[in-house]
C-alpha cells in the first residue's frame, strides 16, 4: 500500500523495491550518494513540483499498475488459503489502527495462519485474539503475541470477553464510573 497515492495501490511491493535497494547498496556502496544529495536538493526546492511529476507519473501508468496488483493478489489468494486469510484480518485491523508500526505480516502474523491451515482444520478452528480487538474495557493489537487458535466454538462463547469482564457498553461505563 502506498498512501501517497489516490487509490493506495504501488508501483512495487515494499518487500521487492528493499530487496533491489539492498542489493544495489551492497554491490555498489556509496555509488547513489551524489544522486542521493541531487534529489534531497531538488525536494528542498520545490517539493510540490516534485510531488506534481510523481503524481503525474503515476497517472500515466495507473491502469497497468492496478490491474497488476489485482491480478497477484487473486493469483496468491487462490494458491494460499492462509495468505487469503491473514491478509484480510490484516488489512481490517490495519483500517482500525489495531496493527502496530512494529508489527510484519510476513515474520508475525504469517506463520501463525499458516500453521492454523497446516496443523489444523481451518474450518473447525480460527485465529482468534487473547485480548480482544473490539473489547469492551480494553483494546488488544493484531501481533502475534495477542493470537492463538481455538475451536470456532471456543471463540463464539468466549466473544470479546477478557479476564472475565464482558458485557455491553453500558455496563463497562457503568463500571469506570464507580
Amino acid at each position: 500500500m502506498d498512501k501517497s497515492k489516490k487509490d493506495g495501490y504501488a508501483l512495487h511491493c515494499r518487500d521487492c523495491t528493499n530487496l533491489r535497494k539492498r542489493k544495489a547498496y551492497k554491490d555498489n556502496p556509496g555509488v547513489g550518494d551524489k544522486a542521493r544529495a541531487r534529489t534531497r536538493a531538488r525536494w528542498a526546492e520545490d517539493p510540490a513540483a516534485i510531488k506534481e511529476i510523481n503524481r503525474q507519473s503515476y497517472g500515466k501508468h495507473r491502469e497497468k499498475i492496478i490491474k497488476r496488483v489485482v491480478e497477484t493478489t487473486r493469483k496468491r489468494a487462490k494458491e494460499d488459503p492462509a495468505w487469503k486469510t491473514a491478509w484480510g484480518a490484516w488489512k481490517v485491523n490495519k483500517a482500525r489502527d489495531r496493527v502496530p508500526a512494529w508489527a510484519d505480516f510476513k515474520e508475525d502474523l504469517l506463520p501463525i495462519y499458516r500453521q492454523l491451515y497446516e496443523d489444523y482444520d481451518p474450518r473447525v478452528y480460527v485465529v482468534d485474539h487473547v485480548v480482544p480487538v473490539n473489547g469492551v474495557l480494553v483494546c488488544g493489537l493484531h501481533v502475534k503475541e495477542n493470537l492463538q487458535i481455538i475451536t470456532r466454538k471456543e471463540n463464539g462463547t468466549k466473544g470479546n470477553e477478557w479476564e472475565g469482564i464482558k458485557g455491553p457498553k453500558k455496563f463497562a461505563y457503568r463500571f469506570l464510573k464507580d
